[in-house]
């Protein structure tokens, strides 16, 4: 098989996830979170090619 570009990353190596979180706010309030961050691609493993 040839190696071919990562259809999910698109060979950019990385790709864009979500976490959720649930905190405690000053006053006691759980207060919701969601933070974006990059993270190697789980797909082809941050090569940005699979075979």
């Amino acid at each position: 098989m040839s190696e071919q570009v990562c259809p999910r990353c698109a060979g950019q190596r990385v790709t864009e996830k979500v976490r959720y979180t649930v905190e405690i706010d000053a006053d006691g309030q759980h207060v919701s979170k969601q933070e974006n961050y990059l993270s190697p691609c789980d797909h082809c493993g941050g090569r940005g090619w699979v075979s």
